[in-house]
């Protein structure tokens, strides 16, 4: 099953190569594909869920369920969110905030959002589906292969009831050494990526670049 989703893999990579329709079509077509698939497939273990790591993605930096990966040439952050799970509270923007691309997800009885910002240099891709995030920036040349990647991490995250419950009971917690929610500043303004940074921050300031 992982060797048949790795060739899934490959063939949209492939067909992301050798396509000649706008870039957004593309985008648009790699969503339906991706996030169509209802077979989920896990190879990486969290705390109460597990998740497909594609070949090629690289662990950078990981803290509970704060997650940096490295695919191609870009540091992509990754959080999943059990509490949110548990509670069935989905938290996701709603509305058009991006000047390139934008759109609500709702796949499989999940749902979320898909922005895209663009500059002169980069893209900026923020995805939040099924209770998980991930978001960076990416190059021009990468940024085909990054979009997929990212929507096979989100489309493949399983949740494992029985640990979560145990996870969030008052058991659970006694240690006070497990968080499952962004560490949030003061200002409850900063965004997902400002949240992670601080996070990273604190364990190699010159490890990480500066996304917030």
């Amino acid at each position: 099953m992982i060797v048949k989703h790795r060739q899934f893999i490959i063939l949209i990579i492939i067909l992301f190569l050798t396509g000649c329709t706008r870039l957004t079509d593309n985008v648009d077509n790699t969503i339906n594909d991706i996030l169509g698939d209802q077979d989920t497939v896990v190879n990486t273990a969290g705390f109460g869920y597990m998740y497909y790591r594609p070949v090629g993605v690289m662990p950078v930096y990981s803290e509970n369920n704060n997650l940096v990966l490295k695919i191609k040439n870009s540091e992509v952050y990754f959080y999943v969110d059990i509490v949110g799970y548990y509670y069935k509270n989905e938290n996701y923007i709603k509305d058009n905030t991006y000047n390139y691309y934008y759109k609500l997800l709702n796949y499989n009885d999940k749902k979320g959002f898909i922005g895209i910002n663009k500059s002169d240099n980069d893209y900026f891709i923020e995805i939040s589906y099924g209770y998980a995030r991930i978001e960076g920036y990416t190059s021009k040349e990468d940024f085909k292969e990054v979009l997929a990647n990212m929507l096979i991490i989100l489309n493949n995250v399983k949740y494992n009831d029985t640990m979560i419950k145990s996870l969030l009971s008052e058991d659970g917690f006694k240690d006070g050494e497990i968080s499952y929610e962004l560490k949030k500043p003061e200002s409850a303004k900063s965004n997902f990526s400002q949240y992670l940074q601080e996070i990273v921050e604190d364990e190699d300031k010159d490890k990480l670049p500066d996304i917030g």
